[in-house]
């Protein structure tokens, strides 16, 4: 099977199955089992659906099970060494990209909350270092692993030939992957920046960083009491949201970021050309024979269904 659909249908099973794990939750299914809801959806979903199902699934069906197929698969995957100097510049882009990402989710929040939506207020944490680690597990570490293997694996080996589209693509995907609409813009935000380091380096290791980092940071915002650094951290992020003279530092720091991202992905792209990796011209046009986007039935079935979850969570809340 061509590995453009095969790569289209895996993915669209994977959303299916983690919204099917959602449904699961929601119904009660994992109260019934007495089981801790979070850790076992958690771990379902990463490891088996954002994990397993991508890379054996897609092995099974693009590579007909060629054992001699393994080694292109993981490069196809974008899993391989990122030299020092990308992996550098990508790490110097994490900072600024999380302050433009909660800029964004703090506009995103405030135009919801325009609509009459409101936010789930989530349950209290019981601050204590061993749920802080076990969250840090939970929430950074197996998301920053296997949902990287989804969204800049998966579908950087179904859609790279639709040229630099792939970046839009993968950003789209990961931000309808969440089928909640609070984490829409930010995330939308995460995917593209996550894949253009994919893009430009070759190597899924500074997007596994980048996604770690950014809920690595959420989760110690949420133990106040464990430390004073994650006190500062919660703090620092209150007083810039909170009030006049704090919004104005946000927006200077944001434009300040935007500029230092747009810098350190000009030299990023510089290299890969350099390197031969991408063409001269900004703009990668898609393989010959590629299929266009619109034509892509699992690609605008997966989309479809993205959409309709998110646009679900949306009225949900509304009518609570």
């Amino acid at each position: 099977m061509k590995s453009r659909y095969a790569g289209g249908i895996i993915y669209f099973l994977v959303i299916v199955s983690t919204l099917l794990m959602r449904i699961s939750g929601s119904v009660g299914v994992y109260d019934a089992l007495n089981v801790d809801a979070d850790v076992y959806f958690t771990c379902i979903v990463q490891i088996l659906c954002f994990g397993a199902l991508p890379i054996i699934g897609y092995f099974i069906v693009a590579k007909q099970c060629r054992c001699d197929e393994i080694k292109p698969l993981l490069v196809e995957f974008n899993i391989q060494k990122c030299s020092l100097r990308g992996f550098g510049l990508c790490l110097a882009a994490v900072v600024p990209t999380l302050l433009i990402s909660s800029f964004i989710s703090f506009v995103w929040q405030n135009v919801l909350a325009l609509t009459g939506y409101l936010h789930a207020t989530p349950d209290p944490v019981v601050q204590t270092p061993a749920n802080l680690v076990a969250d840090i597990f939970l929430v950074a570490v197996l998301p920053g692993i296997f949902e990287e293997i989804t969204h800049r694996g998966l579908v950087f080996a179904a859609y790279r030939e639709t040229g630099c589209k792939v970046v839009l693509v993968s950003g789209l995907l990961f931000a309808l992957m969440h089928q909640n609409i609070t984490q829409t813009g930010y995330t939308f935000f995460i995917g593209v920046i996550a894949a253009l380091m994919v893009y430009y380096t070759g190597s899924l290791l500074p997007a596994v960083f980048l996604h770690f980092f950014n809920n690595f940071i959420s989760v110690l915002g949420d133990y106040t009491t464990l430390s004073p650094v994650f006190a500062f951290i919660s703090d620092a992020r209150n007083w810039l949201f909170g009030n006049l003279l704090g919004l104005l530092v946000c927006a200077l720091l944001m434009i300040a970021s935007v500029v230092a991202v747009c810098l350190l992905f000009r030299v990023l792209r510089q290299d890969a050309v350099k390197q031969g990796r991408l063409p001269v011209k900004t703009y990668e046009k898609p393989w010959v024979g590629a299929i266009p986007l619109h034509r892509d039935v699992p690609f605008i079935v997966t989309v479809c269904v993205g959409v309709c979850a998110t646009v679900f969570s949306f009225v949900w809340r509304l009518v609570l």
